[in-house]
């Protein structure tokens, strides 16, 4: 078994002696498995191991409990460990696994380690290749997860993720870790129905493997193997015709036209990410873009605006209107909130620093970016009280935040950002001049607004 990781290892992830490895360990079958084989190769290939355990908060003292275990396990294994909580829990799964992340990005930071590795195996691949297909994803997302790629959440610039076990099968975990006589954690939300996840796990792979064989598992990891292998290709192609589609800021859609549409895509995505430091766009704003044509225009999410002016693609950040009826509401962190009529603020814990959000921020008054060590949480979305100040960034003199906000957007109406009955940002117009970062700042809270986007022209 450990043979086996090791040859992915040196094939896919780059490690070289010294390498710092956080591990994600839950203390389930194979996360245990995990950390037990790092282990194993820790001499080997000289890495440098630590662990972390996260708790979502979902299952109380269950979850205690297994944090309790993994900690006993990485003890045993002469592993450093460290353990978190999700302190506003959510049952959104995607704000979960970004919270996750995030705690393991700090972690890893802290103990400096340059990768996170996670124990996603090939049963874990075909259930998200089978997932994307039926959300109608394109190569990109058919091609499943990397054995090594960068890191899944802004902030970690230096980071990646590794996955060591990706050709590797539940069940061998499972044999492994009886071989040695290892009882793992047992989460029972694992055998519920009421995610998608699961429901392809004990619904739809029982039948494949009925009908085709235990072979058909391997076979769709294999061809997302293969399609991920033809996106790399599509994706060095792109990068090089970047260059010559660069006009300035803008893409020249001339020069754009003679390339096949997969490559035109690739081209919109990476020059999306040099202009505005976000993840890329769906597919199918992608498309949008790609098919814009002179005078039209289109919104786009976190916060920008594209339109071809003059035969040249344009992108530039808008104002997002906050003028809802505002209701108080707890902005967790990390998490989002949706605030009314589209409207949604996020918060985020990010490492610093970091040159392209700083970037961002300063162009882009839906942004703010501040000390994270300066906050105490809990974070509020709340109007304006009554004759409320603030002391506007780069200022020495408060103002009353209502004036703030007609000022700067011409109305009265406006939406604060607070911890602890402290006004961190008034949304879209200024931030508090205490909510900065400096030449001391390791991590930022980063808070941003963006509106459902909706496609609009020009004329």
């Amino acid at each position: 078994m450990a043979g086996l990781v090791r040859e992915q290892v040196n094939a896919h992830c780059g490690w070289t002696p010294g390498t710092g490895v956080l591990i994600g360990l839950s203390g389930g079958t194979d996360s245990t498995a995990l950390a037990m084989i790092l282990a194993e190769l820790r001499s080997e290939l000289g890495l440098r191991l630590h662990a972390a355990y996260f708790d979502h908060g979902w299952r109380g003292d269950a979850g205690i409990g297994d944090g309790d275990w993994a900690e006993g396990l990485a003890r045993r294994l002469a592993i450093p460990f460290r353990r978190g909580r999700w302190d506003q829990p959510q049952s959104d799964e995607d704000a979960a696994r970004r919270a996750r992340y995030a705690f393991l990005g700090w972690e890893a930071e802290h103990a400096d380690c340059t990768v996170v590795a996670v124990a996603h195996h090939m049963d874990d691949q075909v259930e998200t290749v089978l997932l994307r297909l039926f959300r109608g994803a394109g190569l990109r997302g058919l091609a499943g997860m990397e054995p090594s790629a960068p890191y899944p959440v802004e902030g970690f610039p230096g980071l990646r993720v590794a996955r060591p076990l990706l050709t590797l099968h539940r069940a061998d975990l499972a044999a492994y870790l009886d071989r040695h006589s290892v009882q793992p954690c047992c989460d029972e939300t694992n055998g519920g129905l009421a995610h998608r996840r699961n429901r392809i796990r004990h619904r739809i792979l029982p039948v494949v493997d009925a009908e085709f064989g235990a072979q058909a598992r391997t076979a769709i990891a294999r061809a997302a193997a293969s399609l991920r292998e033809d996106d790399q290709a599509l994706v060095i192609w792109a990068e090089r015709e970047l260059s010559r589609c660069l006009d300035g800021e803008g893409l020249r859609l001339s020069e754009m036209a003679t390339l096949p549409t997969a490559v035109r895509h690739r081209i919109i995505r990476s020059w999306w990410g040099m202009r505005t430091g976000c993840p890329p766009p769906s597919r199918e704003f992608t498309v949008a873009l790609n098919g814009m044509t002179e005078g039209a225009a289109i919104d786009l999410p976190h916060g920008f605006h594209a339109w071809v002016q003059a035969g040249l693609l344009h992108l530039e950040p808008i104002a997002v209107d906050t003028a809802v009826a505002v209701q108080e509401a707890t902005l967790p962190c990390p998490g989002s909130v949706e605030v009314g009529e589209g409207l949604s603020l996020e918060a985020a814990i990010v490492r610093w620093p970091d040159a392209s959000l700083l970037a961002r921020a300063r162009q882009d008054l839906n942004v703010a970016l501040g000390d994270v060590s300066a906050v105490m949480l809990p974070l509020r979305v709340r109007a304006p009280r009554a004759g409320e100040r603030m002391v506007p960034f780069g200022n020495s003199e408060s103002r009353r935040v209502r004036k703030l906000a007609t000022t700067t957007r011409g109305r009265a109406q406006a939406m604060v950002v607070d911890a602890r009955d402290r006004a961190l940002w008034i949304v879209g117009v200024r931030q508090a001049d205490a909510f900065h970062v400096g030449e001391g700042t390791t991590s930022a809270l980063l808070l941003s607004a963006s509106r459902q986007p909706m496609s609009r022209s020009l004329c």
